[in-house]
């Protein structure tokens, strides 16, 4: 893909420039602020890794505000300091001198998304929820407070049906709640942890066009307590963009071989996470990489990238493949390509 490459959305809707929507940048931690610049847009959710070191992965976005975060590796609360992101600008972000963004001379990586600027008030559901919506990418921020009914609807803004929402109590020591297209009925999966899909009535859901809606047997704290404050992200498919479906590996346990072969565009950014099998969501992006051997950073943990091949992937032109990596090993994990193996995948190009 050229770098200013312009695609379409599924919705005829006009152009998508996907270095425009979302980018990933590397940069090196000072302590005392570090300003990155040279986006091509202002970034409204940025999430940062250290990955060269074990600490929690950092998630900022403008409608919560600066200098307050939380990590998708943990299920702590909502935390604020200012030594977290500290700012976001017209072309990037002011990261404070924290470990987590800007410990000195630690490396870093951020994956940084355009929403829609400023949230709006949105009364699609019975909860009112703040919005900023990005709808040719298919992604939007919403914040909302729990009212603890059953059967509650919270408007996301995308004017069609979720593909990926991931959900977040930022008041108390709640696990991400994580819904996504690859999912059976009623199925979730949690963020901060490995398990399998699973079901629990408590949590039944419906992602509908204009609304998310908790339709569990009680209304349940992971995203509708009473009085609690949520952060909620949306994403949906994007001809040629951004594409969220499902792999079985059918082939010998740990061999090279294709992944997904249908993205529409050569990715930028892949997210993987085993449905049937207890997994890492595992991350990677164009710039950590060796030749074709792209590295991983775990989601769900504080550790540093591995950069060993039964952990890398290859990116290729239109899809994600199992590959040999420079180091002779060839990609090998439960969580990739283990015989049988269904897989959930999130990719963007």
């Amino acid at each position: 893909m050229g770098i200013n490459k312009k695609l379409f959305t599924d919705s005829g809707a006009g152009p998508v420039v996907a270095t425009d929507n979302f980018t990933v940048t590397n940069y090196t931690g000072t302590n005392l602020g570090k300003t990155i610049t040279g986006i091509p847009f202002g970034p409204q959710l940025v999430w940062v890794k250290d990955y060269g070191s074990s600490v929690s992965h950092m998630l900022a976005d403008n409608i919560r505000g600066a200098e307050r975060w939380v990590e998708p590796d943990t299920n702590d609360e909502e935390d604020d300091s200012s030594t977290a992101i500290k700012q976001f600008t017209s072309d990037g972000f002011v990261a404070g001198g924290s470990a987590q963004c800007g410990s000195n001379n630690d490396t870093y990586v951020g994956w940084l998304w355009k929403a829609g600027g400023s949230a709006s008030s949105n009364t699609d559901g019975t909860i009112t929820s703040q919005v900023s919506v990005n709808l040719a990418a298919g992604f939007s921020i919403a914040t909302y407070t729990g009212n603890g009914t059953q059967n509650a609807t919270i408007g996301h803004g995308l004017g069609s049906a979720q593909d990926l929402v991931l959900i977040k109590n930022r008041d108390n020591n709640d696990a991400w709640f994580v819904s996504h297209v690859g999912l059976d009925s009623n199925q979730f999966v949690e963020l901060d942890n490995t398990s399998v899909a699973t079901t629990n009535s408590a949590l039944n859901h419906q992602r509908l066009s204009t609304t998310f809606k908790t339709t569990g047997s009680t209304p349940h704290h992971m995203f509708n307590a009473s009085g609690e404050k949520y952060v909620l992200y949306s994403f949906k498919n994007i001809a040629g963009y951004q594409k969220f479906g499902t792999y079985t590996w059918t082939g010998t346990n740990y061999t090279a071989g294709t992944m997904v072969s249908d993205l529409g565009f050569t990715p930028r950014f892949v997210m993987i996470k085993g449905k049937n099998e207890d997994s890492n969501f595992s991350m990677y992006d164009f710039t950590r990489k060796s030749g074709t051997q792209h590295y991983r950073l775990a989601a769900n943990s504080n550790a540093a990238q591995s950069t060993s091949g039964y952990q890398g992937i290859g990116f290729d032109s239109n899809g994600f493949s199992a590959i040999v990596g420079a180091d002779g090993n060839t990609t090998g994990s439960g969580g990739l390509n283990k015989q049988n193996g269904v897989y959930l995948y999130w990719a963007i190009a």
